[in-house]
């Protein structure tokens, strides 16, 4: 029997199918009636290919996601004045708040993606906050969950949060909680980094300018391509529109507007995407570009077999790694291998791919040849049910080309160096990347790569890459047959000699580093900023409030002490032949040498 194309087990929920025709529409209103939060779980199982409209059960969450948001905002801006108010108390009292700068940093990351979470931003974090804990700084993370195997004492998992909407295997927050907003407001802090997408900015970047903190804002995902993807209304152009912009509006109230007006550094990957997505930083804040890199003692082309012979490359156990491939996915160890390892959602544009292989076949058939290319798919999504059903019937009647697609699902992190290695080619269609860090996964265990042209990339590679191994997608036959011929060059024996010579050099460490000294910059320019105007007037409100309190303390101590010495002249029980007012100030004289000795 022809081997079909790989599909994942079904559970008995997923048995459960809403479709939208008439014949079901009944059954979909009752068990929205009976049951919305089952029937809202569902809705992403309809039809992967197709994108996730928005409906009633999640217009009741963004209803009471607003309205809880409101109070707690208020609640929390509470939390940091009394924070605040312990500062200053302490200060008053010449305690060792605001202690002289230090060697090392204290930096507070804020961000809704970690680990177990599985996330490109998750992993940056991660690493940002593996290297920089290694070089001494004190790195507080508070985030929406931590592996607990992984969890320190400065991982505080307490977010309030929400399932994300667009990928319901994580989690977004939607204020800041009664932890995060104690330590923004009593808690000494040298940077507050605050990675977006993150609805928390609204209320963490005014409590850094209020405190002078300076405050650095990455930006990791373009939501304009998923609110064009994923906002749709069908039948109703008119109410999509207006969607679209109150989506709009609230994404720049609380995510564009606050870090473009109230941050300090405005970051991202590229410039091109800075630029593009806050158009106001660089007016208003300083822009930067955020390091990225691999963990290159994993993500390499060459093992380390023998520390005396340096580094060498071990062809045994490349071999054995494209062998184990091939035998799963049942193709010849001379197969030229296309592989692809991203999520699985519409904005990634993995058609494109299938298409592309589709009609090499067809070329292929044509010359009464076989077509010797396997398409294997890392990762899982929301898409994967469709895309394996359009491979499914690309594939599965072609005699000429049957099982060429398979689908891995989610690989762990760990077993990705293997699988890259084992691939004579990388192929990405997505052009929503900020980045596109398993790109430069794939180059640095040496797979040649095939890239979209867009202009996230083409800052990227567009000198460093051979112009070869990037294709057109807005081509006018879709784009597929462009990625054949870039496939065709990144798999070519050239290609590989070319990046045999000309190795990807991008390492965690050196991105850390890279960070370290922009957040040094970011700092220096804050305390340039604010230091002046806000020490003179601390300063002063010290001093005024430290008189207040002397004052206090002295009036209520000698009322007491002037009560009692008028009583003691008036019996002239002391000094009976001096006048009343020289016996009340010699007592009072005496009291207070005795309280003098005492303290």
């Amino acid at each position: 029997m022809v081997k079909e194309v790989q599909k994942r087990k079904i559970n008995k929920e997923e048995e459960i199918h809403i479709s939208s025709s008439d014949s079901s529409s009944g059954d979909e209103k009752e068990l929205m009636l009976k049951n919305p939060l089952k029937w809202w779980s569902l809705q992403g199982k309809r039809n992967p290919t197709e994108t996730k409209r928005i409906t009633l059960p999640s217009t009741i969450k963004l209803i009471y996601v607003t309205l809880a948001f409101v109070p707690r905002l208020a609640l929390y801006g509470l939390v940091f004045a009394l924070g605040q108010c312990c500062r200053a108390v302490a200060k008053l009292f010449c305690s060792s708040v605001g202690a002289p700068h230090l060697a090392n940093k204290r930096i507070l990351y804020i961000s809704d993606y970690m680990p177990p979470q599985v996330h490109g931003i998750a992993l940056r974090v991660s690493q940002y906050t593996k290297y920089l804990r290694s070089n001494g700084h004190e790195v507080h993370v508070y985030t929406c969950c931590v592996e607990s195997r992984a969890r320190t004492s400065f991982d505080h998992p307490t977010l309030p949060f929400v399932a994300n909407p667009f990928n319901s295997g994580n989690q977004i927050s939607y204020t800041a909680g009664i932890k995060l907003a104690w330590a923004l407001g009593a808690e000494s802090w040298d940077i507050v980094h605050v990675f977006y997408p993150n609805a928390l900015g609204l209320f963490v970047l005014p409590a850094c300018r209020w405190r002078g903190i300076a405050s650095y804002c990455s930006h990791h995902v373009a939501m304009d391509d998923y609110a064009n993807r994923y906002l749709q209304i069908p039948g109703s152009p008119l109410l999509q529109r207006i969607m679209f912009l109150l989506y709009n509006f609230l994404y720049d109230a609380c995510y564009r507007w606050p870090a473009s007006y109230w941050g300090d550094v405005n970051a991202s990957m590229t410039q091109t995407f800075v630029k593009r997505h806050l158009p106001l930083a660089a007016k208003y804040s300083h822009v930067a570009t955020i390091g990225s890199g691999v963990d290159t003692q994993r993500f390499q082309r060459r093992i380390p077999t023998n520390p005396d012979l340096l580094w060498l490359w071990c062809d045994s156990q490349c071999a054995s790694e494209r062998e184990a491939l091939c035998k799963r996915i049942g193709a010849p160890t001379n197969a030229i291998i296309w592989l692809m390892v991203q999520r699985l959602a519409p904005e990634k544009d993995i058609h494109i791919a299938l298409d592309a292989l589709a009609s090499l076949a067809q070329q292929r058939k044509k010359m009464n040849k076989e077509l010797d290319v396997w398409l294997v798919i890392a990762g899982d999504g929301p898409a994967r049910e469709g895309l394996e059903k359009r491979a499914e019937q690309l594939f599965t009647n072609d005699k000429n080309a049957p099982g060429r697609v398979t689908f891995l699902g989610a690989v762990p992190n760990a077993r990705l160096p293997s699988l890259y290695r084992a691939a004579n080619v990388f192929l990405t269609c997505s052009r929503s990347e900020t980045f596109g860090l398993t790109v430069t996964e794939a180059l640095a265990c040496g797979a040649c790569v095939a890239l979209p042209r867009c202009p996230v990339f083409d800052e990227l590679y567009g000198h460093v890459l051979p112009e070869s191994w990037r294709y057109d997608a807005d081509d006018k036959c879709g784009g597929h047959l462009a990625l054949i011929d870039a496939a065709q060059a990144a798999a070519s024996i050239e290609a590989s000699a070319w990046l045999e010579a000309n190795p990807i050099d991008a390492s965690w460490s050196a991105a850390a580093q890279d960070l370290d000294r922009q957040y040094d910059q970011a700092v220096k320019r804050g305390k340039t900023k604010y230091t002046s105007l806000r020490s003179y007037v601390q300063k002063r409100l010290i001093h005024l409030g430290r008189a207040s309190l002397l004052l206090v303390a002295f009036y209520f101590v000698l009322s007491y002490y002037w009560r009692n010495i008028y009583c003691a002249a008036q019996c002239r029980i002391f000094l009976p032949s001096l006048p009343k007012p020289v016996r009340a100030l010699c007592i009072l004289t005496f009291i207070i040498a005795l309280e003098w000795c005492h303290c």
